[in-house]
């Protein structure tokens, strides 16, 4: 992860990076990048100067799936007369990201907020520009808001150290366990420092190990 970007001119120190996860998959690295170090959410949030998000994606993921998550994250994020207020910028987003028609591993969007409004491009590739700051807050907040697509990922890319170290085992292919996890025999289990997936009463070699 690169310590410094640049944007508008000017030089962004890395605030904070950490891992995406969604079901214990990991699905992209997020980075932040500020004038200054901060991490205060609602100080970054509501500041208009120069800032970065990179997403670094580490599996496949279809640009429908990427929407529909930005969607959730951005309505859970926002009240009801800030999502009617940037309406326009969202229909605006969903066209621009429409062409892109899947994401693979190892693929890097980046998100440029400016007093001008936000630049998005997608393996160096500009997609295009969105004016206005209400849409940069809006879209901060999926990460940095109140209700974040992820406590954890928040925590550390506002410069926090976590205070457990998470490490996740996964031993069944993503396909398989995305079946499986369809199922509605699935049982899961919670013990002291580890959690279980059975299926039909069956341990299946599905953990996430808890170390301190």
């Amino acid at each position: 992860m690169d310590e410094t970007a640049q944007v508008g001119g000017n030089e962004l120190l890395l605030n904070g990076a950490g891992v995406r996860t969604n079901m214990a998959f990991k699905v992209y690295v997020a980075a932040l990048y500020l004038t200054q170090k901060q991490t205060d959410a609602n100080t970054v949030i509501s500041d208009t100067s120069n800032k970065r998000v990179s997403m670094h994606f580490l599996r496949e993921l279809s640009s429908e799936n990427l929407l529909h998550g930005m969607n959730e994250g951005i309505a859970d994020s926002n009240s009801a007369a800030e999502m009617e207020a940037i309406d326009s910028q969202m229909k605006a987003f969903r066209q621009m990201m429409t062409p892109v028609k899947a994401l693979k591993e190892g693929d890097v969007i980046l998100l440029y907020f400016t007093s001008a409004g936000k630049q998005v491009t997608v393996n160096s590739k500009a997609l295009g520009n969105i004016e206005g700051t209400a849409f940069n807050r809006a879209l901060l907040r999926v990460w940095l808001g109140l209700k974040p697509v992820d406590v954890w990922l928040k925590k550390v890319m506002l410069g926090n150290k976590l205070p457990l170290q998470l490490k996740s085992q996964m031993h069944l292919p993503f396909k398989v366990c995305k079946k499986l996890f369809a199922l509605h025999y699935c049982m899961f289990f919670i013990q002291p420092r580890a959690f279980h997936l059975h299926v039909r009463g069956k341990r299946l070699a599905l953990c996430f190990n808890i170390n301190q």
